[in-house]
């Protein structure tokens, strides 16, 4: 298998945990998500290795990442009494939080490991690698801006120096409870153990709060 076989095979095991929510096995959603998680890891790490970094794989994997997203919070809604608004704004903070890890570990990724396959400013179509298809490479960079545009400028302006700056490793230590991995397991580990009220909760308020607190830190010591 080659990175984007196994991009299509976390896609694939993420719609199997949504489609256990829909049957109520929150014991195999808690499974599949970090098992999403992993193979979701292995296609960068594969492209790496072999020395073919992908741009379409890049944005591929992001655009599958948001596809499974509005599933698990679709499902959330459809099997549950909440407020379509509040399971909503649930999946927007879910997505913003998620937003600010992937801008800032794409900066410092960029500094340590000279990686410019993502970019904290994705507004420009990257030219393609001698082995990709730049048909395919327009059409995911401009589902990506359409999903991810928005996202990334609202980042950017809450935070326009990070680039110019050393991010310390506390720093990026403590945001990387947002990171998608993370808040995968724990919304399987939410969904198996409680009310799903919780995760929306702890979305909403827990992970807000957090994320308010980080920023305050980062302009003030970072």
């Amino acid at each position: 298998m080659g990175p984007i076989s196994i991009t299509w095979l976390f896609f694939g095991v993420g719609c199997l945990a949504i489609y256990c929510m829909y049957l109520g096995m929150w014991w195999a959603v808690a499974l599949l998500l970090p098992l999403k998680s992993i193979i979701d890891a292995a296609d960068g790490e594969m492209a790496r290795f072999l020395d073919k970094p992908s741009y379409v794989g890049r944005y591929l994997d992001s655009n599958l990442d948001l596809v499974l997203n509005v599933g698990l919070f679709g499902m959330l809604w459809y099997l549950s009494s909440h407020s379509g608004l509040l399971v909503f704004f649930s999946w927007l903070s879910w997505q913003l939080q998620g937003t600010f890890y992937n801008y800032y570990y794409v900066i410092r990724r960029s500094q340590f490991s000279g990686d410019t396959t993502s970019q904290s400013n994705e507004s420009t179509c990257p030219t393609p690698y001698p082995y990709e298809r730049a048909w395919m490479l327009r059409f995911l960079h401009r589902l990506y801006l359409l999903f991810y545009g928005w996202q990334d400028r609202f980042a950017r302006v809450v935070d326009p120096g990070a680039p110019l700056v050393i991010l310390p490793k506390w720093f990026m230590t403590l945001l990387s409870v947002f990171g998608l991995g993370f808040q995968l397991l724990l919304f399987g580990v939410l969904l198996f153990m409680f009310p799903s009220v919780y995760i929306l909760f702890y979305v909403l308020i827990i992970s807000n709060v957090f994320l308010v607190v980080l920023l305050i830190l980062r302009f003030l010591y970072a």
